[in-house]
This record gives structure tokens, sequence and C-alpha cells, in this order.
């Protein structure tokens, strides 16, 4: 099957049309594993294409060349060097004192809401 045959059997399948209408389409030139097989090579070759283009990895494999920065480095020799505070916190790994989000989040007063009929009602 080539990469046209393919693009289009891709498109008719994307419509609704069913593998025996495209089979029909073609004039049974291919089987429905064959109009697979060549839907599967397409995406295939069209990530290969676009990992290629944009420089990104494959997928399961990491750079080969990667090296953390140093202040992450450092902040978890900092983290690893803290005695955690329970059993749990070592097992399940909770955060320390002053990591956690809740330890982070800045508490705002609620403004006062005036209600606009307490001005008639108890004015002066």
């Amino acid at each position: 099957m080539l990469i046209k045959d393919a693009r289009y059997a891709r498109t008719m399948r994307r419509k609704g049309i069913s593998f025996d209408e495209i089979v029909k389409f073609f004039d049974g030139k291919f089987t429905v594993d064959q109009i697979v097989d060549g839907m599967c090579e397409l995406r295939r070759t069209e990530r290969q294409y676009y990992h290629a283009t944009y420089a990104i990895p494959p997928r399961g494999r990491k750079p080969t060349n990667y090296e953390p920065p140093s202040v992450v480095v450092e902040d978890r020799e900092q983290r690893k060097n803290l005695v955690p505070r329970s059993l749990t916190a070592l097992i399940c790994g909770d955060p320390l004192p002053g990591c956690s989000a809740l330890d982070r989040r800045e508490f705002k007063p609620r403004s006062i809401i005036r209600d606009p009929l307490d001005d008639l009602l108890f004015s002066d």
C-alpha cells in the first residue's frame, strides 16, 4: 500500500467509513489487514519525521547529555541531609517543614463586603 493510499484510507476512516467500504473503494486491491498495516506505517513514518524535524527524542528514551542544574542538585542534597519529622514522613515522602503547599500558602484577609442596603437602612 502506498503512502497516498494509506492517507486516503485514514481520511475515509476518520469520516466514519467502515473498513469493508474502504476495501470496496480500492476495488479489493487491499485487504483490511493491509489497510490497517498501511495506516500504522503511515503514523510511524509521520512520527519519525516529526521527531527528526523538531529534535524530539523518541518515546521512552531520555537524552543522554542531560545534566540537572547545580541549584537543583544543591537543593536535593540539603533536603537529603534534613531529618524527617516522623516514620510516615520517611516512608510516604511527606514534605518537610516549610516545603508543603500549605506552608507556602499566603493568607490574604478577605475584604469586608458592604451591602448597599446598609447605607439606606442604617444611615444617620
